[in-house]
């Protein structure tokens, strides 16, 4: 009999050490009750199942009986980790059980701005309050695997956010919230700010001192342009069969002003004003050679007789035209004439010869006039005319090759 309550005894005990009577084995009252203490496998029992609520954050379907403030509870029932307040009255949610950070970013409620920051709902992360003479407010938010830095461009009770910095794996744009314009502006106190800009439309870089008026730096890799650094207007001498991107070809035609407003700001109607009001002409350099302006040099004896470029200047400027010329130059001509004398004139010059010792074929040299007195017979006399040939072809120039010559635009 005494075998049978000592075994009993055991079978009891162990039962305690999986779970003490009178509660779940995740939640406990976290007290030693005498009874507990009665022996030292009950005790023990007791202070495990306590360990384990602890440990379990007392989780389970329904609260704990005994409750303490501040104490967790791991509500499995309603997937929410909850905590007692401190009057120890009420249980508050805390978050989520199953979701990263518990949710806390979705769970914290927008309100008004008491801090430099708050966690807040709609996918953002972040949420600033500039309270200083800006009012800005801006934001960081996770959207599509990228990181954005956002301006509210609306209000602070109906936002509107621009995103003004995106990143990504290998991937920045930084810009004014479309897919693919860049807009990098320098950060320095001065009214005009320098900027550095790719505008997809045109495939271009550019850059601005002044943070207004840009120049084109080239039409980057692939787009035919290179990436050189030509300022609007600039002509590209090209051997291709058709103007790279960023340029056009200087043919004489009208181009939209606002289209092209980077070179209607450059060039203006200097070589025409298109339809007056929408367009503007593009220079002609077709078949031209191009000449320096002499602006002094003395060079260019005609400067002044240039004609107009195409809004009526002419003389020393750019783009003025000059006509074909000619040097001013003599040509030198001669002529070999042979002639045969008459017979009395041949006498008269043997007869002269042999006085003077001179041998008979020979002209009259010396005293002729001294010593004869004697008349060209005008029958005899003869008279040249000579004609130099034209040569040459329908204009001057050196040997040369074809070129296309566009203009930046």
């Amino acid at each position: 009999m005494t075998t049978i309550r000592h075994y009993l005894v055991w079978i009891l005990a162990a039962a305690m050490l999986v779970a003490p009577l009178g509660a779940s084995a995740s939640q406990q009252d976290y007290e030693i009750t005498a009874g507990d203490a009665n022996t030292g496998v009950t005790y023990r029992a007791a202070v495990n199942a306590a360990l384990q609520a602890l440990a379990s954050l007392s989780s389970g379907n329904t609260s704990p009986t005994t409750t303490y403030a501040h104490q967790l509870w791991a509500d499995t029932g309603n997937d929410l980790l909850k905590i007692r307040n401190a009057a120890n009255g009420a249980w508050i949610t805390i978050g989520r059980l199953s979701e990263v950070y518990l949710g806390l970013a979705a769970l914290s409620a927008e309100n008004e701005f008491t801090a430099a920051q708050k966690l807040k709902g709609d996918a953002l992360l972040l949420r600033l309050k500039d309270t200083g003479t800006s009012g800005e407010e801006w934001a960081l938010r996770s959207d599509g695997g990228y990181i954005e830095v956002l301006l509210n461009t609306g209000t602070e009770s109906s936002p509107t956010w621009t995103a003004q910095i995106i990143t990504g794996v290998n991937a920045l744009r930084i810009g004014n919230g479309t897919s693919s314009n860049i807009d990098i502006i320098a950060n320095n106190a001065a009214a005009t700010k320098p900027r550095l800009r790719y505008q997809a439309a045109g495939s271009k870089w550019q850059y601005s001192n002044d943070g207004s008026t840009f120049n084109d730096m080239g039409s980057g890799e692939g787009g035919g342009g290179g990436s050189d650094s030509l300022p609007v207007g600039s002509l590209v001498t090209f051997m291709g069969p058709s103007c790279p991107a960023g340029t056009l070809a200087t043919d004489g035609g009208a181009i939209s002003r606002s289209t092209y407003a980077s070179l209607f700001a450059v060039i203006g109607t200097m070589y025409g004003i298109g339809d007056g009001s929408t367009t503007f002409n593009k220079p002609d350099l077709r078949g031209y050679f191009l000449r320096g302006r002499d602006n002094g040099a003395g060079v260019d004896p005609d400067r002044a007789s240039r004609t107009n470029r195409g809004d009526g200047t002419t003389g020393d400027n750019v783009g003025t035209k000059q006509s074909h010329q000619f040097y001013s130059h003599n040509h030198s001509a001669s002529s070999s004439i042979s002639h045969n004398p008459s017979y009395w004139d041949q006498f008269m010059m043997m007869m002269y010869n042999n006085a003077h010792g001179q041998a008979m074929g020979a002209p009259p040299v010396g005293e002729y006039g001294a010593d004869f007195s004697w008349t060209w017979n005008s029958s005899n006399a003869l008279v040249v005319s000579t004609s130099v040939a034209a040569n040459g072809g329908n204009e001057t120039r050196p040997v040369n090759i074809n070129v296309l010559y566009c203009i930046k635009h």
